[in-house]
């Protein structure tokens, strides 16, 4: 008896040796590696969206766990999986991500070398803390030889006094290269003054996009940046001056201008739309989409977050059909959302006017919940061409862009019976408009740096003489949000008026988007709503 105790008793003993001896195992296992990822440079070399992790430690290349780097760098952002990400998504080439470098971290580089520009830049499109001194170095490569320039630093224009902000890095290309830059190798300024920063190894090489197109041929197919680590180591809206304003009536002068839908000649008009993310109602977007087209935008370039399953099945019908360019967007790690003006949204605006700078004739930058309508005309192109023509005849050649003023309508007021979509059912706004909430469509061609409501700057030597406000009597953005008076002192809410502009799209729209649920109903659990 006594002898079975104590097999019994010593049997018990070492389990729980075992079970202890196991669990610090595994958590001194788990501590290694925790440390590993924090105290050394780790690697990634991305070449299609489906890549190895290569992991570097004190000089080692190890081949990791074969993973999907959409998924990895979501678990990094704590994201966890999403199962939208299947293998039918993996062919996608537009994956984008931060590199950083010191306390600056860059998202994209691009060539400018446009005739209006005193010099050719290497432009770069980053983030750091707006009180941080450091600033970019940029080395350009040629024979065997490293040219190194310091950037000049460019803060955009609204940051609105946030701890970080969106930077443009003007990177000056020397005059005795003799071929066309294909990557800028990129260090911080505090680590050359360290002296971590001089060699070729310790730079962060990024490419630089300079894709010459003409815009009125068939859509280009986007180039999306590469990045190769070497080594890792509320200001208030600024709204221009109005420079000219379209007239309430259009002059029949004006009138003999405009031309037929048939005889505009074919623009391609684009929609940036900034940082897009959580559970959006499909219906709106598929209304957004929809009624775009029709007044003639090609392509829209999303710029996308975390959104529901749904939307990225949605996403995905529009991106297969050629109407939707999709562009990843995740923070920097150490940048929390609320540090950062709406998820880095002027980032965005920069790098979409850049990226489709030569496929657009014109590019548009609206959040989802706008619609610019035009009052007297059908579309934009036609509405576009009218606004040309609008000033004097050698004027129109610096126009830069147009500026188009909003008004609320907000979702919460008493629909229309009649109408079965939620725009065609909203027709009471607020009487009062506002300049301040305005947005532009520009030729990006002839910009340089874009606000969040306003053109910041042109080419053009006249800042005040290159954007033409447009009156509301001539076309009007539909913001489909409930009135606020934040940044517009003049703003009066809950002065309804009823407007039924909209519903001269109502036929084609009620159609378009009854055959956009025919082709995708069979990709939702429910009709969208």
């Amino acid at each position: 008896m006594l002898l079975k105790c104590g097999i019994k008793y010593l049997m018990v003993t070492c389990f729980i040796l075992y079970g202890t001896l196991t669990y610090h195992l595994v958590s001194w296992i788990y501590k290694q590696d925790h440390n590993i990822l924090e105290k050394n440079k780790i690697t990634i070399q991305s070449i299609n969206a489906a890549s190895n992790v290569r992991i570097t430690v004190k000089g080692r290349t190890q081949i990791g766990v074969i993973m999907d780097k959409r998924n990895y760098l979501h678990n990094l952002h704590g994201l966890g999986s999403n199962n939208s990400y299947d293998k039918e998504e993996k062919d996608m080439t537009n994956w984008e991500v931060f590199k950083t470098i010191g306390k600056i971290s860059v998202f994209s580089a691009y060539y400018d070398d446009r005739p209006n520009l005193e010099v050719t830049l290497v432009r770069v499109i980053g983030l750091m803390e707006i009180q941080s001194s450091d600033n970019l170095v940029c080395g350009f490569m040629e024979n065997n030889t490293m040219f190194r320039i310091l950037a000049e630093k460019y803060e955009m224009c609204e940051n609105h006094e946030k701890k970080y902000g969106g930077f443009i890095f003007n990177c000056n290309i020397p005059g005795h290269l003799t071929v066309i830059p294909q990557t800028v190798y990129l260090t911080s300024l505090a680590h050359l003054s360290a002296g971590t920063g001089l060699h070729i190894d310790n730079m962060t090489a990024l490419q630089v996009l300079h894709e010459r197109k003409a815009v009125s041929n068939s859509l280009v197919s986007p180039i999306f940046n590469k990045f190769v680590m070497q080594n890792d180591s509320d200001a208030s809206n600024q709204i221009p001056p109005v420079a000219r304003e379209t007239s309430d009536v259009i002059t029949d002068k004006n009138k003999e201008k405009k031309v037929n839908n048939k005889n505009v000649p074919d623009m391609k008009i684009g929609i940036c739309i900034p940082p897009m993310y959580g559970n959006l109602k499909l219906s709106l977007l598929i209304q957004f989409f929809e009624l775009s087209k029709i007044l003639g935008v090609s392509n829209f370039i999303i710029y996308k977050m975390k959104v529901s399953e749904d939307v990225e099945k949605l996403l995905k019908f529009y991106r297969i059909k050629g109407e939707v360019t999709l562009i990843d967007w995740l923070l920097p790690l150490h940048v929390s959302p609320h540090r950062i003006w709406y998820n880095g949204q002027l980032l965005t605006i920069q790098d979409c006017l850049y990226r489709n700078m030569y496929k657009f004739d014109y590019l548009a930058f609206l959040d989802i919940d706008e619609l610019i309508i035009p009052r007297q005309d059908e579309d934009w192109p036609s509405l576009l061409k009218l606004l040309r023509f609008s000033g004097s005849e050698n004027e129109d050649t610096y126009i830069a862009g147009f500026s188009f003023k909003s008004a609320f309508f907000d979702p919460n007021q008493h629909l229309d019976p009649s109408q079965q979509l939620t725009y065609l059912q909203l027709l009471n706004r607020n009487d009062v408009i506002s300049g301040v909430r305005s947005k532009v469509i520009v030729q990006p061609t002839q910009v340089t740096e874009m606000g969040i409501h306003h053109v910041s700057k042109t080419v053009y030597y006249d800042q005040s003489q290159s954007v033409m406000d447009v009156s509301p009597t001539v076309a009007l953005i539909h913001h489909y949000r409930s009135c606020v008076t934040q940044f517009d002192s003049r703003m009066i809410c809950n002065v309804p008026v009823e407007d039924k502009t909209i519903l001269k799209y109502a036929d084609k729209l009620t159609q378009k988007y009854k055959d956009v649920i025919k082709d995708t109903i069979h990709m939702f659990t429910k009709l969208p709503s």
